[in-house]
């Protein structure tokens, strides 16, 4: 929970305790001058997953018709 990774560390935590939410969550906070950057990876991160998870999803749909 990046969130309480930052109310407990700040924005200054090790970087041993810094996950990616609570990086980009440190950056909206820090300024608005990062919103583009933090934008275009959720942007590149949905166009990487939306597919995996629609594959994922025909895929079980197709196991689940075989044993029933």
């Amino acid at each position: 929970n990046q969130f309480n990774l930052l109310n407990f560390y700040g924005i200054g935590a090790k970087p041993a305790y810094e996950t990616i939410g609570y990086y980009f969550y440190k950056l909206t906070i820090i300024g608005s001058e990062n919103y583009a950057y933090v934008a275009a990876f959720g942007l590149l991160l949905s166009a990487v997953l939306i597919p995996v998870t629609l594959l994922i999803n025909r895929v079980l749909n197709k196991v689940q018709d075989k044993l029933i």
